[in-house]
C-alpha cells in the first residue's frame, strides 16, 4: 500500500496481514512511489515512480532483495 506518513510524497509499504508486521519498501522524500501491484508469482511488485521533472517510470522491485528494475521510462 501507499502512505504519506514519513514525507510529503507517497512511499510504498508491505503489510503481512497474518502477523501484522509492516515493512517500508521505499523511502524517497522528494519522489513519489505509488500504485503498487504484486506480480503474478508474488515475488515482486510493480509500481509508479515519479521523480521531480517531466518523466515518470514503472519499476519492478524484487521483494526478496529490494533490487529495482525500470520497466518503462517516461510512460506515466
Amino acid at each position: 500500500y501507499t502512505s504519506w506518513r514519513d514525507s510529503d510524497r507517497p512511499d510504498i509499504y508491505l503489510l503481512d496481514r497474518a502477523t501484522g508486521r509492516e515493512r517500508q519498501l521505499s523511502a524517497t522524500p522528494s519522489e513519489s512511489e505509488s500504485f503498487p501491484r504484486f506480480s503474478h508469482d508474488g515475488k515482486s511488485i510493480l509500481y509508479n515512480h515519479t521523480p521531480p521533472g517531466p518523466k515518470g517510470f514503472v519499476r519492478r522491485m524484487d521483494l526478496a532483495n529490494g533490487q529495482t528494475t525500470t520497466i518503462c521510462e517516461g510512460c506515466i
